[in-house]
């Protein structure tokens, strides 16, 4: 309940983060309560910039639930011979890493690893949830992250695919993330390409759902973190 009216209020700016409340005359105060007054509880704030709420997870989990959409989806859908390893509790390749060791001995865990040994194809997936603003930044740091990681996997003679791709904390996701979603899909799985566009509605309503979650409890001082949305 609540849910559209908060989605297009977050659109437009309009709403009732301390910001807003102090420029309407409502409130005295525009400082996050969270986090003692360190900064403005703008949007932005609350959404992706608050240390507090960082170190609690509440960004960690907006961030899992999203992943854990994902990984429902792809379970039982992918092409024969391609594993799939996930840096989720129970859905890694175990000993706390993300691929197997007779793939790649790394410290890096993206957070989808889709691997076909025999035909030495890895297609890696990595997801981020950022404020609209930063999709471009998160983008390139994400990109530059795993390019050596690529190159190390190229060298030892594995095809790879690296996918970056941001769903932003209110769920927007754009043209060229839309298309990399459909071109992983389409790399890891037998489904039609409709298929593709329902878990693009799926990953942006994960997201948004979260964050409507966060945005409630952006007053509160404690977070009770759950199992996550997955839709």
């Amino acid at each position: 309940r609540g849910v559209a009216k908060f989605a297009l209020n977050s659109s437009l700016e309009t709403l009732p983060t301390a910001d807003n409340l102090k420029r309407w005359g409502k409130r005295a105060s525009d400082l996050c309560v969270i986090c003692n007054g360190q900064g403005k509880q703008t949007l932005n704030h609350v959404f992706s910039s608050c240390t507090v709420s960082l170190t609690q997870g509440r960004f960690t989990w907006r961030h899992d639930s999203v992943l854990k959409t994902l990984s429902t989806f792809l379970s039982g859908k992918l092409r024969d011979g391609f594993q799939l390893f996930v840096d989720l509790t129970g859905q890694d390749a175990g000993g706390g890493r993300i691929f197997p060791q007779e793939i790649i001995v790394t410290n890096q865990r993206p957070d989808v690893v889709v691997i076909n040994a025999e035909k030495r194809n890895v297609i890696i997936f990595e997801l981020t949830c950022p404020f609209d603003s930063n999709v471009d930044t998160a983008h390139e740091y994400k990109m530059n992250k795993y390019a050596a990681l690529v190159n190390d996997l190229n060298i030892s003679g594995f095809v790879v695919d690296l996918f970056c791709v941001e769903v932003t904390v209110r769920g927007q996701i754009t043209k060229a993330n839309r298309a990399r979603i459909k071109s992983f899909v389409l790399k890891t799985t037998a489904q039609r390409r409709n298929v593709s566009v329902d878990l693009i509605c799926r990953l942006s309503r994960a997201s948004l759902l979260s964050s409507f979650s966060i945005f409630c409890a952006r007053n509160e001082a404690n977070w009770q973190i759950d199992q996550g949305i997955v839709l």
